[in-house]
Order: structure tokens, then sequence, then C-alpha cells
């Protein structure tokens, strides 16, 4: 992958003050200063990243690599909210925002699709140690493909601290055409369930969710070579 792949984003990803009035909201003003740091090191990590792809591999959703301010400022304020204890050393709301920020691991996020779907394990693992001779560290291995979990999907968080100079974790999801096609048939009834309040009704949607994954057969882990070690990831049920 040439680095001139990466050289694309809609500008209006990137907010600033001139654009988004953050003046009366110091949480706001500190998310924009942080996505600025962000920006000025973002087609670095791109390139980086799908470097480190496997041979066969593929991005997928390139275009959507940045998370959105609206969504991120949304996220922060309920972590905050929702860990209050995490923050007790914050004495500002800038400083409780960067905080927050910190502890986002989806600021940048990367999707990889690769064949057979079995081979995902495989091909993440390969994607870690090509990441880890580029000097960025994998944090975690995520899997959440067995029983106890609505969502199916193999997610790798690396920090960007050693190579980039800045503390910012990054999420890279390994899938295959077939989970990639779950993906997109059951997000719009996520949306739907993250936002709502009513519980039969997030009941139904989970379900339905839930049922649709369901195709996707789980992965066998052994015999890859992770350098670290693989955590199941449990998503909560409503």
């Amino acid at each position: 992958m040439s680095e001139s792949a990466a050289d694309f984003l809609p500008e209006q990803e990137w907010p600033s003050h001139h654009t988004v009035n953050s003046h009366d909201d110091p949480f706001l003003f500190e998310l924009i200063e942080f996505l600025g740091e962000v920006r000025g090191i973002e087609s670095a990590v791109t390139s980086a990243i799908l470097a480190s792809y496997p041979d066969g591999a593929s991005p997928h959703g390139l275009e959507c690599r940045v998370k959105h301010w609206r969504s991120l400022h949304r996220k922060a304020k309920d972590i905050v909210m929702r860990r209050p204890y995490h923050f007790d050393e914050a004495t500002t709301e800038s400083q409780l925002a960067r905080m927050a920020l910190n502890a986002i691991d989806d600021i940048l996020r990367y999707s990889m699709v690769s064949e057979p779907h079995k081979e995902i394990p495989g091909n993440a693992s390969a994607f870690v140690r090509n990441a880890r001779d580029a000097k960025i560290r994998a944090l975690s291995i995520l899997n959440s493909y067995h029983v106890a979990t609505r969502y199916k999907g193999f997610h790798v968080i690396l920090d960007l601290m050693e190579k980039f100079g800045i503390r910012l974790a990054c999420e890279v999801q390994f899938h295959s055409p077939e989970s990639i096609a779950t993906y997109v048939d059951t997000h719009p009834l996520y949306e739907e369930f993250r936002v709502s309040k009513d519980l039969p009704k997030r009941q139904a949607l989970h379900d339905e969710i839930e049922s649709m994954y369901a195709s996707l057969p789980n992965l066998e882990l052994s015999g890859h070579g992770f350098p670290i070690s693989v955590t199941n990831r449990i998503f909560a049920r409503p």
C-alpha cells in the first residue's frame, strides 16, 4: 500500500475553532486542540498501519478512519459521566477532557479484510508482528468470537506513543467478507440499540443483532503465535 493511498480525508472531519464555536466550552475547546495534534500525525499513522497489513489483506472504510468530532465529544462526555472516579485528579474542564480523550482507543480506527474467514487470527497475528517491527506496540488483542456476546469481532488496540510521540491508542479491526457484510447489515440496528432508552426495544434489537452474527463461525485461536495474550471481549447485554 503506497503512502499516497492514505492522502484523503474530508476536510470537514477536522474541526477548528473557526468552524466550531468552542470558546464557551472548555471541554470542547480541548477536544479540538487534541484533534489538531492527531491531525498532525494521522497521515503517517495511516501509512504505517497500511504498511503492516499482511500480504493479501486490504483496507475497508478508510474514509471513516477518524472518529467524527461530534461522536468523539459525546463519547468523552459519556465516559466522564459513567466513570467519574477515574478523573478525580482533574482540576479543570480542559484537564478532564484531555484525560477522557486519552481513555478512548478508537479516535483513529482501521479495518482490514482478508480471506478466508478462519484465517482472521493468523492475519491479525502477522499484522501485530509487522506493527511491532515498525515500533507500534499492541496494547491488547480482543476476541469477540465466542458465545457470551451479541457481537462478533476481532480487534487489536495499538499504542502510538513510541513511534509518533503522542498519547493515543488506535484500533484495528480484522474482518472477512462475510463479517463485513454482517457488520454493514447490523450497524443500523446497533445505532438504534445505542440510543434507545426503551428496555423491551433494546432487548429486541439485541436479539436481532445476535441472531445475525450467529451465522459467523467462531475462530480457532491456537497455533497462531500471538505476541501477547488474546482476551475474550464481552459486550454487556441490555
